[in-house]
């Protein structure tokens, strides 16, 4: 039997036991190169937590250690143009995993996970989650969500390119900025893009006035992403001055040469780069400098109030369902 709660906020006792299961989730998905998901994440000022409990089977005998932390999923209400919609993360403890916990909370919350019994003043309509298209279980989940009429609504192309000695040296057009510039325009077009604190580590290259750039893109050299061809740094964008993916020919040309120029120069053999399948220019250009597609990531969406309504969210209250 399972059990779900919704809370606010994590109480002392059960955030150290959250981030125990964080904490061994990411040892086990680090080598595939699953997301990692930490409490000390940024998120939205607005987030629930759901925690799924794995209760005690009455036909063993007494002993048993009692209910145990199956799964744990974020829910973010975005704000702004994305005012409606929830975003959410999820993992299953890696003890937990193959034993159809996710399959049990789906029927027992509903595909909507409840929000549509949600709070009346700030109304959800549509629920968002991303699926890895290197997950072992992304055939059988595209599956389930087909049949519950759950749509694509985005999708990306995970990029790999093996980094060799014939790259050009950096463009006069691009120049290295500091990634620990505060409140410099370009960390202001990464929070714009990402929605989240510009990443430290992250050196940025920018092409237009260092001050006021026309398009950046950032160079994760930790990444260390497990690939084929070995651990690989990651480009981020290039990310264009009003937020969006830059679409311009010769400045996607210019910031991905640079990118893997650097990346090259630092010693790293493998540059990974998330590309939207329509932004033609940056999968040209990715492609003339030798990316090769890895996997696609797609994003669902659940239409929230027309599937089967599930429990009020933030009412604490346990719901069991049998195995």
């Amino acid at each position: 039997m399972i059990r779900h709660e919704w809370h606010s906020e994590i109480s002392p006792p059960v955030t150290v036991e959250v981030g125990e299961m964080l904490r061994l989730a990411a040892g086990e998905d680090a080598e595939p190169g699953f997301p990692v998901m930490s409490l000390s994440d940024h998120t939205q000022k607005r987030t629930q937590h759901l925690l799924v409990w794995l209760l005690s089977d009455p036909r063993l005998q007494a002993g048993d250690d009692g209910p145990s932390l199956a799964a744990y999923m974020r829910l973010e209400w975005l704000t702004g143009a994305d005012a409606g919609i929830a975003e959410a993360t999820y993992v299953v403890h890696p003890a937990a995993r193959s034993r159809g916990i996710t399959t049990l909370l789906a029927e027992q919350i509903g595909p909507d996970l409840g929000l549509s019994n949600g709070d009346p003043q700030n109304p959800i309509h549509t629920l968002r989650i991303w699926a890895l298209g290197n997950h072992p279980a992304a055939f059988r989940m595209a599956l389930r969500f087909s049949n519950h009429g759950i749509a694509i609504a985005d999708k990306r192309w995970q990029l790999l390119a093996p980094l060799r000695g014939t790259l050009p040296q950096l463009p006069d057009t691009v120049k290295v900025g500091d990634p620990t510039a505060g409140d410099h325009p370009m960390n202001a077009l990464w929070r714009k893009a990402f929605r989240s604190p510009p990443l430290i580590s992250a050196l940025p290259l920018i092409v237009g006035d260092h001050d006021n750039p026309d398009a950046v893109l950032w160079i994760d050299g930790q990444a260390a992403e497990p690939t084929e061809y070995g651990p690989a740094a990651r480009l981020i964008g290039p990310i264009a001055s009003n937020g969006e993916a830059c679409d311009e020919d010769l400045v996607v040309h210019d910031l991905l040469s640079a990118g893997m120029r650097v990346l090259l120069d630092d010693g790293h053999r493998v540059a990974a780069l998330a590309v939207d399948p329509f932004n033609h220019p940056l999968v040209h250009h990715a492609r003339c400098l030798g990316f090769v597609h890895d996997r696609t990531d797609v994003q669902y969406v659940v239409p929230v109030g027309r599937t089967q309504p599930g429990v009020m969210l933030d009412t604490g209250k346990p719901n069991e369902i049998s195995f």
